[in-house]
């Protein structure tokens, strides 16, 4: 599994943690101080993800956020990561192309072709809906 850059995954056995603390009567003011920090904890799901490539051409006017948000809203809930990994502007022309790698996985189950391909299906669409290229 590829991380994001600035992205860890952390295994801590809170048993040798707790062996170390001090024996409050209660626990909470341990808690206490960690529960206004901004932290979140995610399954890491024991089911192999799978990868595709999408690439489009839109208007220059487009940025990467729109196709990258347009990609996330129709990627449902097995799109766990999007990277843009290549921009291309030609010269002389009003239009740019984005390339994005796209990470699919459940917490569930494997996931199979037809159930991306839908999903793919769908981005493909609402690209082209808007007039944009899809490579």
């Amino acid at each position: 599994m590829k991380l994001k850059e600035g992205e860890k995954i952390l295994e801590i056995n809170f048993d040798d943690v707790l062996e170390k603390l001090p024996q409050p009567e209660t626990y909470g003011d341990v808690l206490k101080n960690t529960s206004d920090k901004n932290i979140k904890y995610k399954h890491i799901s024991s089911y192999p993800f799978m990868l595709r490539d999408i690439a489009v051409w839109v208007p220059n006017e487009e940025s990467t956020e729109s196709v990258s948000g347009l990609i996330k809203d129709n990627g449902g809930e097995l799109l766990v990561r999007t990277k843009l990994f290549d921009t291309y502007k030609p010269e002389g022309k009003n239009k740019t192309s984005y390339a994005f790698n796209l990470v699919f996985q459940s917490q569930e189950k494997t996931l199979t072709d037809d159930e991306i391909n839908k999903i793919m299906n769908e981005i493909t669409t609402q690209m082209q809906s808007k007039g944009w290229e899809v490579r």
